[in-house]
């Protein structure tokens, strides 16, 4: 399995910096970080209700 990579997020205005497998979607790594009010819905990316802004 390949190694995590260290990644830097800015969050709502905050900077947050993680380590995450290459395979963790964006969805799983902000639930990971706690922000809860990303939600999966159709898991194909066809309702949009896990759509960020980017």
């Amino acid at each position: 399995m390949p190694a995590s990579k260290n990644i830097t997020l800015n969050i709502n205005g905050r900077e947050e910096c993680a380590s995450f497998p290459p395979h963790r979607t964006l969805l799983e790594a902000l639930r990971e970080l706690g922000h809860v009010e990303v939600k999966r819905g159709c898991e194909k990316g066809d309702c949009g209700a896990c759509a960020v802004l980017l």
